[in-house]
């Protein structure tokens, strides 16, 4: 058996390695312990790799599906995703060639400049609220007593940008981090 040679070998800060296929957009997990196993999997008979290695074959056989599951051997294919009701996408756009050309505008989010400076402004905003929390909550029923549906309308799509600069948050973090956003 051999890995695709599309897939990846990233390593991560605390000591294990994420085997990347970009292809069908899979990822494992794997110690240094199995790497060496997946390594020598195309270069070695499997009897010398059990003994070399002090495994037994159903180990092999578990590392092997984990690998073919996820599409990371040569001639295999994930699993298609199954349907499901809460968690689907239609297939509109590719988000992350779009994230992956922008990437680098956003790269002074993940100092610590600009760490720090977002501390002291929530650190400052936090202060200021509750030094005028009343006249906050008394403006806010206010408007909710009035009951104006252009109020209710204006409320829902602020929400909605809040969660979808949020949620793109997410994903450029992912793709700073090296990752695949499907």
């Amino acid at each position: 058996m051999q890995l695709k040679s599309a897939v990846q070998w990233i390593p991560h800060p605390d000591g294990y390695w994420i085997l990347r296929n970009p292809e069908d957009i899979t990822c494992i997990q794997v110690d240094d312990f199995d790497k060496q196993v997946i390594l020598q999997l195309s270069q070695q008979p499997l009897t010398n790799i059990l003994a070399e290695y002090d495994l037994d074959l159903e180990d092999v056989q578990n590392l092997l599906r984990d690998l073919a599951q996820a599409g990371m051997l040569e001639g295999t294919k994930p699993p298609k995703a199954k349907f499901n009701l809460l968690s689907f996408t239609i297939p509109l756009v590719n988000p992350d060639v779009w994230l992956s050309r922008h990437i680098d505008k956003f790269r002074w989010i993940w100092t610590w400049e600009f760490g720090f400076f977002l501390c002291a402004f929530i650190a400052s905003s936090v202060a200021v609220w509750l030094a005028s929390s009343a006249e906050v909550a008394a403006s806010h029923q206010q408007l909710w007593i009035a009951g104006k549906n252009e109020n209710i309308f204006k409320f829902v799509l602020l929400t909605m940008l809040v969660i979808a600069l949020h949620e793109l948050g997410h994903a450029f973090t992912l793709k700073h981090y090296g990752g695949i956003v499907k």
